[in-house]
């Protein structure tokens, strides 16, 4: 009868070990499924973080593409008002102004004409006035122009 007891004893053992093994099996296989699924949301969030840098990266070389763009227009603009400094300083060029001299004076002795005078011409500092303020023009002109391309290009898209 020993014999029977010991298959009993085995039968038992070989049953509890299939349960603790079944068991560990459902475990593990519970555990997987939970960090499979983690391992897909932290996926998930890498794939979006990187679509995000690719826009931020996107948007980054607009704004220095726009930055070169206004750079140079504001260079070539104060080129043109250097360049016309000069010329008017040369007298290559002339600035006009439409002027009229008053009416004189009825019952006054004036000669009644400038035969003689040159053409009427701005005050060295009027003309240096007027150049600043050109140049102040084309300043505020580039900055406006840089703005409303910044807004359409990097805060309405």
């Amino acid at each position: 009868m020993p014999n029977i007891r010991a298959t009993m004893i085995a039968g038992v053992v070989s049953v509890f070990i299939i349960i603790t093994l079944f068991s560990m099996y459902r475990i593990e296989k519970s555990e997987r499924i939970q960090y499979q699924s983690k391992l897909e949301s932290a996926n998930q969030t890498i794939q979006q973080q990187v679509e995000l840098a690719k826009k931020q990266s996107e948007r980054i070389k607009s704004f220095n593409e726009l930055s070169i763009k206004a750079a140079e227009d504001m260079k070539s603009a104060k080129i043109k008002i250097d360049t016309l400094r000069g010329e008017l300083r040369n007298n290559v060029k002339r600035v006009y102004v439409k002027a009229s001299c008053p009416k004189p004076v009825s019952g006054t002795n004036s000669a009644g004409g400038l035969g003689d005078a040159g053409a009427p011409r701005l005050s060295e500092a009027a003309r240096e006035d007027y150049l600043r303020l050109r140049e102040m023009i084309d300043h505020n002109l580039g900055q406006t122009k840089y703005l409303q391309r910044y807004i359409l290009d990097q805060c309405l898209n």
